[in-house]
């Protein structure tokens, strides 16, 4: 807008007239500088929801993997001496390859006969839990589960109870979040 010095009235009709004075002598340049702020607010609008869309992505991803792990280690620690041969079978599919292996070495050589020679009944429950973001990537989440379990030795054992912290490591592989590691912290 322009105005008259010393006054504060305004000129009627001067309000664009820059602009349309510019695009009479320049249209070029100043339909190209148009063209130029309209590519930059696309691309500003397409980087927001880029973000956006990443985000919610890895959000979904995470809790994904949470609900298998959860799954995963409650069926990994859960078992009855009387079915413990089908323990190594239940879990199978719902772990790697490499822990899979370290896994029912640990099951035959331990588990197994300790569970039949004091016939143990073990059940696990996940009463917690969380993701670890700064050691997490796109194809791998850690997460830190707090379990509670029931242990009875022999049909008139006492019930002990306790709880323990295990740090988890999920991999996706094939479309499917499986147990990589498990740790007791």
């Amino acid at each position: 807008m322009m105005r008259v010095a010393g006054s504060s009235a305004r000129l009627p009709g001067t309000g664009w007239r820059w602009l349309s004075a510019g695009l009479a002598r320049r249209p070029t340049v100043a339909l190209g500088g148009l063209g130029a702020v309209v590519v930059v607010f696309t691309l500003l609008a397409g980087g927001a929801w880029w973000v956006q869309h990443t985000s919610g992505t890895q959000q979904a991803d995470r809790a994904a993997a949470l609900a298998a792990a959860k799954t995963t280690v409650s069926g990994l620690l859960t078992y009855d001496s009387s079915n413990i041969d089908a323990l190594v079978a239940r879990v199978d599919d719902d772990v790697t390859e490499g822990f899979r292996t370290d896994y029912h070495t640990l099951i035959s050589q331990v588990i197994e006969p300790a569970a039949k020679q004091q016939q143990i009944t073990t059940s696990a429950e996940i009463v917690g839990s969380s993701t670890i973001l700064e050691e997490s990537s796109a194809d791998q989440v850690v997460a830190l589960l707090f379990v509670n379990q029931r242990t009875q030795a022999g049909p008139n054992g006492a019930l002990q109870q306790s709880g323990s912290r295990v740090r988890v490591v999920m991999q996706h592989i094939e479309e499917r979040w499986l147990l990589a590691d498990l740790n007791p912290i």
